[in-house]
This record gives C-alpha cells, sequence and structure tokens, in this order.
C-alpha cells in the first residue's frame, strides 16, 4: 500500500478556457424579467387549475347546496386572482413604459 503513495506521479487537468453557461440573463435587470414572466405563467396555470377543479366540484355536487356554494366559491376566488394578475401585468406594463424600460421581450433595454 505504501508503494502506490511514494512512486505515483502527479496528474494535471486539462485546461479547457472558460465555460459559459446560457442562463438567458446578463444582469439583474434580466433576471428579474424572466423572473416576473414565469409567475405570470405560473399564476395563468393555477387559474386554469383552479377553474377546472372548480367546475369539476360543481358539475359533481349532486344538488347539496354546500357543495355548490363551495365550487361556486373556488371558481369566484379563480377569477378574481386572474383579474388581480392581470391588474398587476398592465400595471407592471405601464410603469415600465413610463420608465422607458422593456422587460417583457428580449433582453432588458432602457431607453
Amino acid at each position: 500500500m505504501m508503494y502506490l503513495y511514494f512512486f505515483t506521479s502527479k496528474v494535471y487537468a486539462q485546461d479547457i478556457g472558460q465555460i459559459t453557461i446560457p442562463l438567458g440573463f446578463l444582469d439583474i435587470g434580466g433576471l428579474f424579467s424572466r423572473i416576473l414572466v414565469l409567475i405570470y405563467f405560473a399564476a395563468g396555470v393555477f387559474f386554469l387549475i383552479q377553474i377546472s377543479v372548480g367546475g369539476l366540484s360543481f358539475l359533481n355536487s349532486g344538488g347539496d347546496p354546500k357543495a355548490l356554494d363551495a365550487a361556486r366559491g373556488r371558481i369566484t376566488n379563480a377569477i378574481l386572482g386572474l383579474v388581480i394578475v392581470a391588474a398587476a401585468f398592465g400595471i407592471t406594463w405601464v410603469v415600465t413604459n413610463a420608465f422607458g424600460i422593456n422587460i417583457f421581450s428580449g433582453p432588458v433595454t432602457i431607453n
């Protein structure tokens, strides 16, 4: 065992240059833009799931008043959430256009 320790040669790693990771953004504005678009997408998917579950609950309530109210409440809350997300998107769009910042398409630019 000591033979392997004393008579081994050194091993060097090959230099492959600089490694670049394609993240899709180069600065904090690009990161914010990607996260914001992801949040809006996730909110849309969540809305579709809530509407679907609420609709299925409404269909499967069987005339039970409590189940009908629960399903109607779920659908109402989903629509209200979609309105809030759409308003947030609109406010974000207006503010970014007022300041001349483009965060919704391509790289983040400031005009």
